[in-house]
């Protein structure tokens, strides 16, 4: 789940987490550490630590009345989702030269009292190919945050670390957009595989590309099928065997999509 942080108080740190994923080509995981800086000053105040973020509707407020996110992790995040093709882009950019490619930039920045990113920073690069990263950091500038609220910066380390389709496939991984782990899908999918295996008859053998969402509770919807050379009704018994099983949940209030091809 995504932590939320509130109004920084000095000697304080924090992370707030971000798992993003675009379906296709690449996966982006992004934990995001966050601090506040004042305009006025300049000064870094380090964000609070996990025990400390403000609790959700349905856990005791906080009694200090002026704690409270600066931006909330909705906020970042649904910036960063629609932007999502512009870092996509930049990634497959670099695929046509290194097919193979895969590995983490870790930006540093800051999302200035309007809104921008700012002070754009590579701290560590072990993508290793320039192009990508250059195109990654050109895209920032251009991102239009929420304004901060009480006229903060927002002092970000952004970490997107990339896998091709290609590279999840060797792996036998599901592809997944949004905050669910690829690794945390594909575990689920090989735990109870052989109630899959059982809507097959014995001996059969063929395919099925599954797509699915999964909500905040875990749970499957909006399931269906983009290839099925499976006998007979098997095809509809692995996606109503698949409805019923429960997966780690996506961050609250947000969906995970899903891909995954089967074979017998």
């Amino acid at each position: 789940m995504l932590g939320i942080y509130q109004k920084n108080r000095p000697g304080r740190r924090g992370m707030l987490s971000l798992v993003l994923r675009p379906g296709a080509l690449i996966v982006l995981v992004a934990a995001v550490s966050v601090g506040c800086r004042t305009p006025q000053t300049g000064a870094e105040i380090a964000g609070p630590s996990d025990s400390s973020f403000p609790p959700r509707p349905n856990e005791q407020s906080s009694p200090d009345p002026q704690d409270g996110p600066a931006l909330t992790r909705d906020e970042i995040r649904l910036v960063v989702r629609a932007k999502l093709p512009q870092i996509r882009a930049c990634f497959e950019a670099g695929l046509t030269s290194a097919p193979d490619l895969r590995g983490r930039v870790l930006l540093r920045f800051v999302i200035d009292p309007d809104g921008k990113a700012r002070e754009i920073e590579v701290v560590d690069d072990q993508l290793g190919h320039a192009s990508v990263t250059t195109c990654i950091v050109e895209q920032l500038p251009r991102w239009q945050f929420p304004r901060p609220r009480d006229g903060q910066s927002i002092a970000i380390s952004y970490p997107f670390a990339f896998s091709s389709e290609q590279s999840l496939r060797a792996q036998g991984l599901p592809r997944v957009e949004g905050t669910v782990k690829p690794e945390a899908v594909g575990a689920v999918f090989e735990a109870r595989r052989s109630e899959l295996d059982m809507c097959l008859p014995a001996g059969a053998s063929g395919s099925i590309g599954v797509a699915f969402t999964i909500d905040d509770r875990g749970a499957v919807t909006r399931i269906s099928s983009y290839r099925d050379s499976l006998p007979d009704d098997a095809g509809s018994c692995v996606l109503r065997t698949l409805s019923s099983w429960v997966f780690p949940p996506a961050a609250g209030g947000d969906e995970a999509r899903v891909n995954h091809d089967l074979q017998w």
